[in-house]
């Protein structure tokens, strides 16, 4: 049986680098008659090899590619037939009768390839491996494993003359290799002497032209104050032949020329210093303008919350129009024994009373007149300090609790300084809702004021008692600071009405940041504000979370925020996701439609 014998020449191309290992070791026949490879192909990359230089210090991939040695040179084709990289450092498989072992580790790399088909045996390998050097620079190394078919012949001289010839190509190829690299030495040492020499013969020139140059420069100097000291004698000696008229005439000349310029000068100057001092005065009068504006504003503000408590007050009288005919005969029985019991001699305001009670039921509005009819009534029958109690309960001067005879719903309270309330600010208070007597902090039930303002805009506070409006940080924090307060939260959300009550509610001052304190939760919207318990205030310019961004500028709006939320009424009006007007307990990520806080004295 003829076999061809065929000889394995290994060339290496590693970019100036070197250890990278390709070698085919040819199978045998298993004696049990099991299928064993014709051949098996490693590729091997070692790290961290002695020399240091020009090695791996970092392997990133190892591929192996299998060319057809039976097909022309031009039209090999290269087929991956094994990868590790870095990403995937363990490659195990067997396709068309190859199994493929490889692995990428802090050792190195290695493929081990097995062949089961002869014309893969006879065909040709390359081994690449991409990586980084000691330097840090990219390198690749590539081994090639070329097959050529030779000599055919009988069993026994295909082992006879197989090992030989191998030694001896092994040989040549060595010797080769070794005059090769003996010549690339020689040569970069041939390639150094020259350079070398260039390198003096170009300092050299250097030096000769730097000197030439200091030459010429030093000449040409000299020149320069030859011609001078020639120019200047000629002035001189036109000066001493010319001495005359002329001379004096063109002195005058050049005397009246320099007055000119000189009165130029003074004139720009004196200009100059008229322009200064008219936009001194016009800076003067704009400042005045500013100040005088900024008066005018203020009453302007002043005036725009009388008008919007004129307009509130309108509201709520025409809100109101229908009345509770049940509350309002509850509240006539008790004014009924009230008059009996205090005031026995006052039949005619008791009278009044019944009148006002019978017109009740027989109409569908109510005005002042009927309240002007009672008063009136008291007038007349001579108890007028009962007439006047009566009005203190129906339209209160100061916001407490037990405020269930006042006549409207909100009334709006200017500064007042008594034994209950000291404060200096108009505020709205709420009379109805469990006993009345809250003092409203904040609202949100249109959406036409924007909350995503900043730190001064919420000390002062903004906004209109008529719809939406933050009361000022400030201002909280002078009101629960006069004594005990409770805080009710009234929220709406799908049409559906809840409330959450906290047992005390505490803001500090400025100085340390509006801190927030709240006591006991009971209500039906579910706790969104304990989490925010003992949390310092933020806006989108004053970040003071506990979070690595800033929640208020994400969020929306001025609040007590951790990181971030579990409740934000001063989110922005109308979104979702976390990003509303918020109260997570009852209405999850969405906004709620309504919401309002208020404290009340304990």
């Amino acid at each position: 049986m003829d076999l061809c014998i065929r000889i394995f020449i290994v060339l290496s191309f590693m970019c100036s680098c070197q250890g990278v290992e390709l070698t085919l070791s040819p199978g045998t026949m298993s004696s049990s008659g099991a299928r064993s490879p014709c051949g098996v192909l490693i590729c091997q990359e070692p790290l961290n090899v002695s020399n240091g230089q020009g090695s791996f210090v970092n392997i990133r991939s190892m591929s192996v590619f299998k060319r057809d040695s039976q097909i022309s040179t031009n039209s090999k084709r290269e087929i991956s037939i094994a990868t590790v990289t870095t990403e995937y450092p363990k490659s195990t498989r067997v396709v068309n009768s190859i199994k493929v072992n490889g692995t990428l580790d802090a050792d190195g790399a290695l493929i081990e390839v097995e062949l089961y088909k002869e014309k893969d045996c006879e065909a040709d390998f390359i081994c690449e491996v991409q990586g980084v050097d000691n330097e840090g620079r990219g390198m690749v190394s590539t081994a090639r494993l070329l097959q050529q078919p030779c000599l055919k012949g009988n069993q026994e001289s295909d082992k006879i003359l197989s090992p030989a010839l191998s030694l001896q190509i092994l040989a040549s190829v060595e010797r080769l290799v070794s005059r090769v690299a003996g010549g690339l030495e020689d040569k970069i040492d041939q390639l150094k002497d020259e350079l070398k020499n260039d390198n003096i013969g170009l300092e050299s020139k250097l030096e000769e032209l730097k000197k030439d140059l200091d030459d010429r420069s030093e000449s040409f100097q000299h020149r320069i104050e030859d011609r001078l000291l020639l120019f200047e004698n000629r002035i001189e000696d036109k000066i001493d032949n010319n001495n005359n008229l002329q001379t004096l005439i063109q002195l005058d000349s050049k005397i009246e020329s320099e007055m000119k310029k000189f009165r130029a000068e003074v004139q720009a100057d004196v200009q100059h210093s008229f322009d200064h001092l008219a936009d001194k005065v016009h800076e003067l009068q704009d400042q005045s303008v500013k100040l005088a504006s900024e008066q005018i504003e203020k009453s302007l503000n002043r005036t725009f919350i009388s008008v919007s408590t004129m307009e509130l007050d309108l509201d709520l009288l025409k809100s109101n129009s229908q009345l509770n005919f049940g509350t309002i005969k509850n509240e006539t029985e008790t004014i009924r024994e009230l008059l009996t019991s205090g005031h026995s001699s006052c039949q005619s305001l008791l009278t009044g009373v019944k009148k006002l009670e019978s017109s009740v039921y027989n109409c569908t509005s109510r005005d002042d007149s009927q309240l002007n009819e009672l008063l009136s009534d008291c007038q007349s029958s001579k108890s007028y300090d009962l007439s006047s109690t009566l009005e203190n309960i129906l339209t209160p001067k100061f916001c407490k609790k037990g405020m269930v005879f006042a006549s409207q719903p909100y009334i709006l309270l200017n500064s007042t300084k008594t034994s209950i309330n000291t404060f200096d600010f108009p505020y709205l208070c709420e009379t109805m809702t469990d006993g009345g007597g809250w003092i409203v902090i904040q609202r949100r039930v249109k959406g036409d004021i924007d909350f995503h303002l900043n730190w001064a805009d919420y000390k002062i506070g903004f906004g209109s008692f008529a719809g939406d409006f933050w009361l000022g940080n400030d201002n909280i924090h002078a009101i629960t600071s006069s004594g005990a307060y409770e805080l009710r939260v009234d929220l709406t959300y799908k049409n559906k009405t809840s409330f959450a009550h906290y047992g005390n509610f505490f803001v500090a001052g400025e100085s340390d940041k509006y801190k927030l304190t709240v006591g006991s939760y009971r209500g039906t919207a579910g706790d969104s504000l304990a989490y925010h318990n003992g949390r310092l205030f933020s806006t989108p310019d004053r970040d003071n979370d506990a979070w690595d961004k800033n929640c208020a500028a994400t969020h929306g709006g001025g609040w007590w925020f951790g990181a971030c939320d579990h409740s934000d009424l001063n989110g922005r009006w109308g979104k979702d996701r976390d990003l509303g007007v918020e109260w997570e307990k009852l209405a999850g990520g969405d906004s709620v439609s309504f919401a309002e806080m208020k404290v009340r004295r304990v």
